[in-house]
């Protein structure tokens, strides 16, 4: 099983009282603010609200939950025992956009020829079209090798749904519009001998709003609305918890785990399970009493990797 969880709120368990609040009052608790609640029968704070965010590091108990409010209500986490589960942080860092360069090699032309190339873009399946984007020129009476060249990068920066944005260099440069997205390129004609270098490889970063938002998609997929991606605007009315509008950038805490079944030895009955927890970068850095920051960074030191 998946799970997403954004935390937008800057203030760990806003609206609850720590030790005090039990699981009766989670309605109180802000939209996009989480808390850790005590899940072990034998504690004193039972069902209550743990006293996570101190500037120290706390212990969890030997079974938590983890709760955040979200536009569509309150979201929980399946009971985890400590002793089963993980914790793994990445911090975000930036896409990085891939630059191709194209060297012509023409040595002779003459009208009718043709001239350019095809952009794959590699992240989309082989059976959709729109994949690969053309650019090809004919070769006319008076044509210079700086006049295809030109005519082709304008045929690229002409394209509305092209993926790559053309200028000129040596002797055309290709840079993705969006960092982090793939493409690959494949010679025509006379620019079958063009000589082509990857001058800054791509890099597909971490956290971005766009990558929480598509592991948001999956996790409905898997809870059983296979057309929320798809029909998000016609059938469900569920509110995205991502912040793809400004958009906003996420370190993540991947708690893994898995709670054993009474059958031990089948594997299919004791399944691991994630949760994702996607912090947004602009809150208070941990360090910081009471911040949702310093209880995702007790869980992380809590529960290791």
């Amino acid at each position: 099983m998946k799970q997403l969880m954004v935390i937008s709120h800057d203030t760990y368990a806003s609206g609850l009282t720590v030790t005090t609040d039990d699981i009766d009052s989670l309605a109180s608790l802000a939209v996009g603010a989480f808390a850790v609640i005590d899940k072990d029968e034998t504690s004193n704070t039972y069902n209550h609200v743990l006293n996570y965010a101190a500037a120290s590091e706390a212990d969890l108990p030997t079974k938590f939950q983890i709760v955040t409010m979200t536009s569509n209500g309150l979201k929980q986490s399946p009971i985890i025992i400590k002793a089963n589960a993980t914790c793994t942080y990445k911090a975000y860092t930036a896409p990085v956009a891939k630059i191709m360069n194209i060297v012509s090699n023409i040595v002779t032309m003459q009208a009718g020829d043709i001239a350019g190339f095809i952009v794959t873009d590699t992240t989309k399946p082989a059976h959709v079209l729109s994949r690969n984007r053309q650019y090809i020129y004919t070769i006319e009476d008076g044509d210079t090798e700086a006049t295809v060249i030109a005519a082709l990068i304008a045929l690229v920066n002409a394209d509305a749904s092209r993926v790559v944005n053309a200028t000129s260099g040596t002797d055309i440069v290709l840079t993705r519009i969006t960092a982090g997205k793939n493409f690959q390129i494949s010679m025509v004609g006379l620019f079958r001998d063009a000589t082509v270098t990857t001058t800054t490889a791509n890099t597909l970063g971490h956290g971005t709003a766009a990558q929480v938002a598509e592991y948001e998609d999956a996790c409905e997929v898997e809870q059983g609305n296979p057309n929320y991606p798809q029909y998000r605007d016609k059938v469900f009315t569920k509110v995205s918890e991502v912040d793809t509008t400004t958009p906003a950038t996420y370190g993540t805490y991947l708690v893994r785990f898995h709670n054993p079944s009474q059958r031990p030895i089948l594997p299919s009955t004791n399944p691991f399970q994630e949760l994702l927890i996607a912090w947004k970068s602009s809150l208070t850095a941990a360090g910081n009493a009471d911040k949702s920051s310093e209880a995702l960074y007790n869980l992380d030191a809590d529960l290791g990797n």
